[in-house]
């Protein structure tokens, strides 16, 4: 199931604390109309919010090469995995106390 990485900072507060940007990265079999519908759901849905003076804040790459499998790897093998790296005002907090 997905996470919330922030959820680790004990006072994050998902309508308080806002996105600067985000970027995902998508690999494998993933078309830029599915990645971007992904986006738009976020978005519509409130999953996410940004900054004021940064309305769009998503950055989406493609890359059509599948993740790759190792040998000794506990990671079951797919054909096709997300990556997201987001920048949120929270983080401002773990450097404050």
């Amino acid at each position: 199931a997905a996470q919330n990485f922030f959820t680790k900072i004990a006072d994050f507060d998902a309508e308080e604390d806002k996105y600067m940007a985000i970027s995902v990265s998508y690999r494998g079999d993933v078309k830029a109309k599915e990645a971007n519908a992904t986006v738009q759901w976020l978005k519509t849905n409130k999953k996410v919010t940004f900054v004021e003076w940064c309305p769009t804040g998503f950055k989406v790459g493609l890359n059509e090469e599948p993740p790759a499998v190792l040998e000794l790897d506990d990671v079951a093998p797919s054909k096709r995995n997300i990556v997201m790296i987001g920048n949120n005002t929270a983080i401002s907090r773990v450097f404050s106390a």
